[in-house]
């Protein structure tokens, strides 16, 4: 509230002691102001005039302060204030303002704080220049020897961050498009506590380039970026029109090399009429052979036709053709109207079709005619064919005729009912004989017994003299009947020999002789 000035003034000493002052009582000071009142009251009211006015403080003295100029009040606020306003270095007015201590900012009054601060800001700031820097060289590092043109948007990748995307074509625009608003500038002040963004760039990218794989491993001769290695490889794998002419074919591709076992595909453009040379890309004529490595024969190649070829260096170099069918079939080989292949290319067959064939058997050959058999042809039979029905000694399809000679059967033509007796012991001696004049293959029966059951006695069919007969065993005195069939030649003699172990004879009856029918001379 601003100072009033009196309109009058009047010393009230009702309260006042008379010690007050030592020399005066109270009625004496009394008398003493109320003496010169007015005289107080100008002076008074002339002090509140100066401390008013605009001034008034430099009516009003004070005790120096430091750092602060004047001797009295006003002069000491004009200090302060230039002080304040000052920009000087080193006598600025945060110089004079001091703040609570900040951890990380060094220095107590705010001009140090702010310094302290701007330090820090600008370390930090070039610290994260560097870091973008770096991180900008290492993408444009990793990008153009690695993935050069390629469509990096068909490679998976784990997000790095929300919204980074799952390609690694969206998260390099992403971390483009961070790097960009770094900067510019568009990363707010102190959203950033470490520079770490570059490493964490770096450690993402070379996990993706990870599951591409290391660049110098790559199979193919270009090795520059993975974009020149695909294509490479495309090109490789590619169909290729051809030019030339039909025996020195020429493919352009670009980018090939003549390297081992590397391949080569083309559509002919016209059939070749002989040996085949290849050039690819002008890298020189070299010659195109059967995966034998014999020549290609004239319409080995047919227009229109796709081909496929693998580079060899041996031998100065040549192409193999790569063959779709393996085999040396012909179309001979192949029924006619079917198509085949083989290593010498497609062919038509022209193997007639014979299905199946009935040949009748005659006095000559009948030739086979060549073609496909259905395995349901014939050759006639007939129940006919026997031997009896052939003369014998004549051979007809395989079967030797009998007709006119001596067969076994069941027609008696000879039987010898005589018992003859042999006591011959250990050794084979003869109890009965026929003789024939006409020889042939005879069925003979014959009986024998021994003449006491004891030990054991045997006996036997010779035939002039020669043992051909199964050896029988007789084992008592009743007789047993024996039957084999037997050849004998012209004037022959049909036999039956005995012998025994311990001195019991052997008794032979009924030497019989059959054949398959007729009658037949014989003598007995």
């Amino acid at each position: 509230m601003p100072l009033k000035q009196m309109d009058k003034f009047t010393f009230n000493h009702s309260d006042q002691q008379d010690a007050l002052y030592s020399v005066y009582t109270a009625n004496q000071i009394k008398s003493l102001f109320d003496s010169r009142g007015e005289e107080l009251r100008i002076a008074l009211n002339l002090l509140i005039t100066a401390l008013l006015s605009t001034e008034g403080a430099s009516n009003i003295g004070t005790s120096s302060i430091q750092d602060v100029d004047g001797v009295n009040v006003q002069e000491m606020l004009k200090s302060v204030r230039d002080k304040l306003k000052s920009k000087a270095d080193g006598s600025s007015g945060a110089d004079y303002v001091n703040a609570t201590a900040i951890q990380g900012l060094a220095g107590e009054t705010v001009q140090a704080i702010l310094k302290s601060l701007k330090g820090y800001t600008d370390t930090t700031k070039q610290s994260l220049q560097d870091s973008i820097n770096q991180t900008n060289t290492t993408l444009d590092n990793k990008i153009t020897t690695t993935l050069g043109n390629i469509k990096a948007s068909t490679v998976s990748a784990d997000p790095i961050a929300i919204g980074s995307g799952a390609t690694v074509q969206e998260q390099l625009a992403w971390l483009l498009s961070q790097i960009a608003i770094a900067a510019t500038g568009s990363i707010p002040d102190g959203s950033l506590t470490e520079a770490k963004l570059a490493q964490a760039v770096v450690d993402k990218i070379n996990k993706s380039l990870s599951n591409i794989g290391v660049m110098t491993t790559l199979q193919t001769i270009d090795k520059s970026s993975l974009v020149n290695a695909l294509n490479e490889h495309m090109a490789e794998e590619a169909i290729h029109d051809v030019s030339g002419t039909a025996n020195a074919i020429t493919v352009n591709i670009g980018n090939y090399t003549y390297a081992q076992f590397k391949q080569l595909h083309f559509k002919a453009a016209v059939d070749n009429t002989g040996n085949v040379t290849i050039n690819v890309d002008n890298l020189g004529e070299v010659p195109a052979l059967k995966f034998d490595g014999s020549q290609l024969p004239a319409g080995a190649i047919k227009a229109g036709k796709i081909y496929d070829w693998y580079y060899d260096t041996s031998n100065g170099g040549c192409f193999f053709l790569i063959a779709k069918a393996s085999g040396n079939a012909g179309a001979g080989d192949v029924l006619a109207g079917k198509t085949a292949s083989s290593d010498n290319g497609e062919f038509i067959g022209t193997m007639p079709n014979k299905g199946a064939i009935t040949f009748t058997p005659g006095t000559a050959n009948q030739i086979i005619p060549a073609g496909y058999h259905n395995g349901l042809g014939i050759v006639k039979g007939d129940s006919k064919l026997i031997a009896n029905n052939i003369k014998s000694g004549v051979t007809i399809f395989g079967v030797l005729g009998t007709y006119g000679s001596v067969q076994p059967g069941d027609t008696l033509v000879h039987s010898n009912p005589t018992v003859k007796t042999t006591n011959q012991m250990n050794s084979y001696a003869k109890v009965k004989e026929t003789a024939i004049t006409k020889g042939g293959k005879f069925r003979v029966k014959f009986d024998a017994a021994q003449t006491t059951s004891a030990s054991t006695s045997y006996a036997r069919v010779y035939v002039n003299g020669v043992p051909i007969g199964i050896e029988r065993e007789l084992n008592g005195s009743s007789y047993v009947t024996f039957t084999e069939d037997i050849d004998v030649p012209d004037n022959g003699l049909i036999q039956v020999y005995g012998k025994n172990t311990a001195g019991v004879g052997v008794n032979v009856r009924n030497l019989n002789l059959y054949i398959d029918g007729g009658t037949f001379a014989i003598n007995a």
